[in-house]
């Protein structure tokens, strides 16, 4: 897992070897593409658990708190740090094609880190006893519901909880791991109230 310190003197070290000149004449196509480049780079180094060492350490933990896109947050927090400068310096042109850079920047970087985002797994499994063990090592809390096949009559359980994007490959692979035959809905959650970590 990369740390914001080695992020910095891993950035700082190659730029000594980046080669610096313009692909572009034009600014809006410098700003675009300049804001793909950086929201790849944030947006994976994020998602991973680390961070650049700038502002987005800031907004790492705020959105721990609140549901909130992180690009979007980074975008804000930026913007208004430009628009101040745009205010001293008065240099309006620069900061709106900044501006559009961190934009699109943001949007990348929440296509990327995806921790935000909730789904609903719904899980009936032939193997109820030997998943539910597995279930309550997950940060996440798990309720079980009983339920009647439709087709056989036969009661059975239902295990519901909320994941995060981020954590629903390791939860895929432990119910195939664990239940191979059991049938797992899984829908987007718009939001959630209440307690979202396991207390």
């Amino acid at each position: 897992m990369p740390s914001s310190s080695g992020a910095v003197a891993v950035t700082s070290f190659l730029l000594r070897f980046a080669p610096v000149h313009a692909l572009s004449a034009d600014p809006i196509l410098a700003a675009v593409f300049g804001g793909v480049a950086v929201g790849l780079g944030s947006g994976l180094a994020l998602r991973y658990g680390g961070s650049s060492g700038g502002i987005d350490i800031v907004a790492s933990i705020l959105t721990r708190r609140r549901e909130v896109p992180i690009g979007m947050l980074l975008f804000l927090m930026n913007m208004s740090i430009v628009l101040l400068q745009a205010l001293r310096s008065e240099d309006w042109e620069g900061a709106m094609y900044s501006m559009l850079s961190m934009y699109v920047s943001g949007k990348v970087i929440d296509t990327i880190h995806i921790r935000q985002l909730k789904v609903t797994a719904f899980i009936i499994s032939c193997e109820p006893d030997r998943l539910l063990a597995k279930l309550r090592r997950l940060p996440r809390g798990v309720s079980v519901v009983p339920i009647r096949g439709g087709y056989t009559g036969e009661d059975k359980v239902m295990f519901m909880t909320v994941t995060t994007r981020y954590e629903l490959p390791a939860l895929r692979a432990m119910i195939r791991e664990t239940d191979p035959k059991a049938f797992v809905d899984i829908v987007e959650t718009v939001s959630v109230m209440g307690e979202f970590r396991k207390v």
